[in-house]
């Protein structure tokens, strides 16, 4: 949060490992710069920390809402890796004389957010591992011992599978193989939309500013 020639201004990057959110005040935001601008002045530093921690507080919020309303299911079940709850205490905040800055560091956020229009492909690996069944999801092949690779020539396809318990059973596959994923698409509503994150920041100030005010005796 950055003060401009006597007025309060708004400045807040939100920060998803490497990419990064830009919230300013741009014109079809003047409704939020005129109430800032109506509030007795610029921004101090100690009013920009408690808004920044205001604002952390309503996207962990906001993410681990997710954590109910987006949790994949596997038809066989399987344990939940519980991922937006994570991200949201990845959540950390930082100020300086340029504003506010809101990072999310939890992997794979980013993804969801920006998207992956020509899907994913491995890095320092020669395929990606999608897994199959509940069992499988949230975890890495590394953790399971007794895969093995098998691949399916009649259809292209080679998978991680787990030995048949019993003889003459077939194996359970717990993981395709596959070089690239299909095209993920954006998902903006990871984040809180600018302008409730601006709503917030300026109740933040004016319940500041509304606590400072002399009271009549």
């Amino acid at each position: 949060m950055a003060a401009s020639r006597g007025e309060a201004c708004l400045a807040l990057r939100i920060k998803t490992m490497s990419a990064s959110l830009h919230i300013t005040t741009t014109p079809d935001l003047h409704d939020y710069v005129a109430a800032f601008e109506s509030l007795s002045g610029p921004v101090t530093p100690a009013e920009t920390k408690v808004i920044a921690a205001g604002l952390t507080r309503q996207l962990q919020r906001h993410i681990r809402t997710r954590d109910d309303t987006h949790s994949h299911k596997y038809p066989d079940g399987g344990r939940r890796s519980h991922f937006w709850r994570k991200a949201a205490q990845s959540v950390t905040f930082t100020t300086d004389t340029e504003g506010i800055t809101i990072s999310v560091t939890h992997q794979g956020v980013r993804l969801r957010y920006e998207g992956a229009p020509d899907g994913i492909r491995p890095v320092n690996a020669k395929a990606l591992a999608i897994p199959a069944c509940g069992a499988a999801y949230g975890r890495s092949p590394r953790e399971f011992t007794d895969l093995h690779l098998v691949v399916f020539k009649n259809i292209n396809r080679a998978a991680l599978i787990q030995e048949a318990t019993e003889k003459g059973a077939p194996g359970k596959v717990f993981f395709w193989l596959v070089r690239k994923t299909k095209p993920i698409a954006s998902d903006h509503t990871v984040l809180p939309s600018p302008q409730d994150i601006l709503t917030e920041a300026v109740k933040r100030l004016k319940t500041m500013r509304q606590q400072k005010e002399p009271t009549n005796v």
